[in-house]
């Protein structure tokens, strides 16, 4: 039986970064480290959504969903 405690999640470095896209043009966007338990996850953001409340909410979000399958057994 999985551990009925969640684990711990906390926010790590927000750090600007810049690729290019298949058509050759260049775009900025924010990775948003973050750990579940001892795992280092990541999340993007493009500067215009961007803000600390906006990514403290999708961190959340998607902590949650990693958390939800935590543990889970599949059957094939």
């Amino acid at each position: 039986m999985p551990d009925a405690k969640a684990p711990e999640v906390r926010m790590g470095v927000v750090r600007s970064r810049t690729d290019i896209d298949d058509e050759g043009h260049f775009y900025e966007y924010y990775d948003i480290e973050f750990f579940v338990g001892d795992a280092r996850h990541k999340l993007q953001m493009l500067p215009k959504d961007f803000t600390a409340a906006k990514a403290e909410e999708a961190v959340k979000k998607r902590a949650a969903e990693l958390i939800a399958v935590q543990g889970k057994k599949v059957v094939l």
